[in-house]
């Protein structure tokens, strides 16, 4: 007398309540790779080596340029999650999955790259970066970490691939037509040519 909704339909409901704790942790991870970010970013403006900015090293803009241009995908991959759930939409495991992978993998990037270009300095309690980092290792293992939500996202592709006749909805395609996107869009933003216009902007900001 005391269980709520049907037995058999219990584990869809939970897995649809853990989507969205999976999204809201994700967005939390996006907040928390954009504070390292800029906080890294405002280290490399003050930070002097050898009498000059450390910023105004090529080796370190490329490597703050990639950092931008992944937190810059995984807000396009969390606010689709978030509209997924806003609007109940049948593709909201696989965009839960999709974001918290994506936003695992970059806040694991942007904590290590924060620690890397403070130096020794960033994991002291004098530095709050350090904190960053010991947030970023617990939040990606929370609701399955990035191997479990790729190896998830795979099987949802797979089971939308058992289609009548072997043909693929409008769903479907509409998924893979944005995951498609995504990689092309990854690939051209870690390309030289906006590593080298966000490296004007660094250098800019270090002078």
């Amino acid at each position: 007398d005391s269980i709520l909704g049907d037995l058999e339909t219990a584990g869809e409901t939970i897995d649809d309540i853990l989507d969205i704790g999976r999204i809201a942790i994700s967005a939390e991870m996006l907040g928390n790779a954009e504070a390292a970010f800029d906080t890294t970013l405002d280290y490399l403006k003050q930070r002097k080596q050898f009498g000059v900015l450390i910023g105004s090293f090529q080796a370190l803009q490329h490597r703050a340029a990639e950092m931008f241009c992944e937190i810059e995908l995984t807000k396009s991959s969390v606010m689709a999650a978030m509209r997924a759930a806003d609007e109940r939409s049948n593709d909201l495991q696989r965009l839960s999955s999709l974001a918290k992978t994506v936003s695992g993998e970059t806040l694991h990037l942007v904590s290590n790259e924060a620690i890397q270009m403070h130096g020794g300095i960033g994991v002291t309690d004098e530095y709050d970066i350090g904190f960053f980092l010991k947030r970023a290792r617990v939040a990606e293992q929370i609701f399955g970490s990035s191997k479990f939500h790729t190896e998830r996202y795979q099987s949802a592709e797979e089971d939308d691939h058992k289609g009548v006749n072997g043909h693929l909805s409008n769903r479907k395609i509409h998924t893979h037509v944005c995951l498609n996107s995504f990689r092309l869009l990854r690939s051209a933003c870690l390309g030289s040519d906006l590593k080298r216009g966000v490296g004007r902007q660094c250098r800019r900001h270090a002078q």
